[in-house]
């Protein structure tokens, strides 16, 4: 019998390649396939009994994939995704599944054996798997690598593709230079390993004597370097690996050795604009070489101003954010010079050191933008946490106009986020596991919950904007903990009141639409439940008043009513939305309500199917007296028209979509205006440049002079029609909301007058 065909889908191709040599040998006949519409072509000719494939992939998504192909060919699919546990992808997958698409998700990272496992349940074991691990047997006892670096079975499996270089993100951080062991020591990139000991022998004699000479170091630190550092940097040019990373962040020789080079030399007496013009001038065999020192050289400048601004807590100035912007130019041009990567190979084969292999220079061009871009991440991170929301906008702009990209911009500030996202989840787990251990004292907990994440949200709200997928689900999971701990509470102690407020501020924060649904039906239950109280205060009230009036003088026979205000609030836009659709819910609800008579049994909630919660007791409602017997008043009768009511909550329900899509426009065009204000600052920016260097009669490439130029000119003319745009949806908006609020005041007075 044939073994079970497997198609998987990735864009990434390691990753695709990853699970298919994984497959592969356990038996299975696999093929990859890197975009959907080629997915999509070849299904039916490879005929897959399980189709592997990343929900998100460009262009047309893997979901509309694997339904095309689960109906074409029958096959069972399986979703590689950080997505797994997200509600709004669960509650897809359910939807998936009810049309008959067989489908699971396996959450990313995962290992060797959680793959396996799942394709076992899922088809079944491959036939020939025997083979399969005498063949690996075979190769591993002749020598030969039976998995892909990082595909070991005591790993997981790697999420990001193989070319993103661990040890070179690692080292990228704000003190990246700071701590570059060449700064430190003062030794050239050339040096020798004999260098390097004669260096560690010479500091182990001025340790002894009881002083440290400072070295005539390149870019001299501004603090006098400790010996603990200097040992350790001593220490770190003795490893292959680390030395070459801390070579490729300082200054090579173009040519010849270190202490013939004329730019590294000036470098040496700081006469650094001497430097750069050699850089700039170099045509010769060296011009990559030079590139890449240039790159450093901008990078390094900037870095050490940031450094130091740190101290004194200042912002980003322009002239650092020209410094950034030719850092990115130079590292870009860097990554498109294979005369440097060349001379990096050659270097790696004149270290001449097993631990180190050839393919590192491969891995390092290719981590390249994640590595300078990652910096720029934190800076725009911790800028935000402290509410420096200014800077952390600089830094974000710096990053999305840079030469490199939009989507690696995106991917490091997602990566840098991460600890975020763990510290929200530790927010809520907490709060939860408090809420269920002592539930009458849940909403206090909530309200402390929702202030401690307020600064989070924030940040994410910030750096990916609404609408960004993990931006969404750090919402819902906090909306989702603030129900859980809330549903504790009101089931307790059925304080419906004291919820309601904390149980609109969770849908407010809520994107999922199925934790909307739960959030809104949870805000209809307690709707009906305070009606119902209320009528029953209002029944027990009014058989008090009567008896009262038989004996009461007549001048207090009359009772005063005051209607209770609520304190005004400066809301966002979003939570004006929010708070509107929650209203029109708690409206409808209520007047439901007060239809029905008499009071029904209050309703519980329940956080899921499967878990239910002690239900208090219900109200017992009054008999009913005897025809002629009552001792309420005779209620009096209105003639209302139900139809206007009917028609007027058809326009209120229809305004409330109309505001939806509204700022759904809005935020679209706000994003829009910013990153086209970003382009105009960064073309500006380079314009600038351009104009200085031909002032000062350093060539410059006319040809892009005039492309930048005439893109400027062109985001000018674009940035004022969006504007007015914006300016128009704005006060489309505001009127809207005007006149949806005088709509809900008259349907108000109708439910009161019923």
């Amino acid at each position: 019998m044939p073994s079970p065909k497997i198609l998987i889908a990735d864009h990434e191709p390691l990753i695709a390649s990853l699970v298919a040599g994984i497959l592969t040998q356990d038996g299975y006949e696999t093929r990859t396939e890197h975009s959907s519409s080629d997915a999509i072509q070849n299904a039916g000719t490879f005929g897959p009994s399980l189709l592997v494939i990343d929900p998100i992939m460009p262009g047309l998504s893997g979901v509309e994939v694997a339904t095309r192909i689960s109906r074409q060919t029958k096959c069972k699919v399986l979703f590689l995704t950080t997505l797994a546990s997200d509600n709004d992808f669960r509650e897809m997958v359910r939807g998936l599944r009810q049309q008959g698409c067989d489908c699971e998700a396996l959450p990313k990272p995962f290992t060797k054996e959680q793959l396996v496992e799942h394709v076992h349940r899922r088809i079944g074991q491959a036939i020939i798997i025997t083979d399969a691990v005498e063949s690996s047997a075979s190769q591993a006892a002749s020598g030969q690598e039976v998995l892909q670096p990082g595909s070991r079975s005591e790993h997981p499996v790697y999420t990001q593709p193989q070319d993103e270089y661990g040890a070179l993100l690692n080292l990228s951080t704000l003190n990246l230079y700071q701590s570059n062991a060449f700064r430190i020591t003062g030794l050239n990139v050339d040096s020798t390993l004999r260098d390097v000991s004669r260096a560690t022998e010479k500091l182990e004699m001025m340790i002894k004597l009881g002083a440290i000479q400072p070295s005539d170091a390149i870019f001299p630190l501004p603090e006098q370097v400790s010996v603990p550092a200097v040992k350790s940097a001593l220490q770190t040019l003795k490893d292959p690996e680390q030395r070459l990373l801390h070579e490729f962040f300082w200054f090579w020789p173009c040519s010849g050795a270190s202490k013939d080079d004329l730019a590294i030399q000036a470098l040496k007496e700081r006469k650094y604009q001497s430097a750069v013009s050699v850089w700039a001038n170099n045509r010769g065999q060296g011009a990559g070489i030079a590139i890449h020192n240039l790159a450093v050289f901008y990078h390094l400048t900037v870095l050490d101003g940031v450094v130091q601004r740190s101290k004194s807590a200042t912002s980003t100035t322009l002239q650092d954010q020209e410094s950034w912007t030719s850092a990115y130019r130079y590292w870009k041009a860097l990554s498109d010079r294979s005369d440097f990567w060349d001379s990096l190979t050659r270097r790696i084969r004149d270290i001449n050191d097993p631990r180190l292999k050839i393919e590192t220079a491969q891995r390092i061009w290719s981590s390249l933008p994640n590595a300078v871009l990652a910096i720029n991440a934190h800076l725009a991170i911790a800028a935000a946490e402290k509410g420096e929301f200014e800077e952390a906008g600089k830094q974000r702009r710096l990053m999305y106009s840079s030469a490199f990209g939009g989507e690696y911009a995106k991917k490091e500030l997602t990566r840098g986020l991460g600890p975020l996202r763990d510290e929200i989840e530790r927010l809520c787990e907490n709060a939860e596991t408090e809420a269920r251990g002592n539930p009458r004292t849940a909403v206090a907990v909530v309200r402390k919950f929702l202030t401690d994440k307020a600064k989070f949200l924030q940040t994410f709200n910030y750096l990916l904007g609404v609408g960004d997928p993990i931006c969404d689900a750090v919402h819902d999971r906090v909306a989702e903990a603030g129900r859980v701990c809330l549903v504790a509470y009101v089931n307790e102690t059925s304080d419906w009141a004291t919820a309601q407020l904390l149980f609109e501020e969770c849908l407010a924060l809520a994107e999922g639409k199925a934790l909307r649904s739960k959030l809104e039906e949870d805000l209809e239950i307690i709707a009906g439940n305070i009606a119902a109280g209320r009528r029953s205060q209002s029944s027990a009230s009014a058989s008090t008043a009567t008896q009262a009036t038989e004996t009461a003088p007549p001048s207090t026979t009359a009772s005063q009513s005051a209607r209770p205000t609520v304190a005004r609030k400066r809301w966002s836009k979003r939570q004006v939305v929010g708070a509107f659709a929650v209203g029109i819910v708690i409206l409808f609800a209520a007047i439901k309500g007060c239809e029905e008579s008499p009071s029904p049994p209050e309703r519980t909630f329940q956080s899921s199917p499967t878990t239910s919660y002690p239900q208090p007791a219900p109200q017992q409602s009054e008999p009913l007296p005897a025809t002629g017997t009552s001792t309420e008043p005779p209620s009096p009768q209105y003639s209302i028209d139900n139809s206007g009511a009917e028609s007027l909550k058809a326009e209120i329900e229809a305004d409330r979509a109309t505001l939806s899509s509204l700022e759904s426009q809005i935020s679209q065009s706000r994003f829009v205006l910013d990153s086209l204000e970003s382009q105009l600052r960064s073309d500006k920016a380079a314009l600038d440049r351009m104009e200085r260097e031909q002032n000062a009669g350093v060539d410059v490439d006319v040809d892009e002079y005039e492309r930048v130029r005439q893109r400027y000119n062109r985001n000018v003319d674009e940035y004022n029609v969006q504007v007015s745009v914006h300016n128009s949806k704005l006060a489309e908006y505001r009127q809207l909301l005007a006149s949806a609020n005088a709509k809900i005041d008259r349907y108000n007075s109708m439910g009161r007058s019923r």
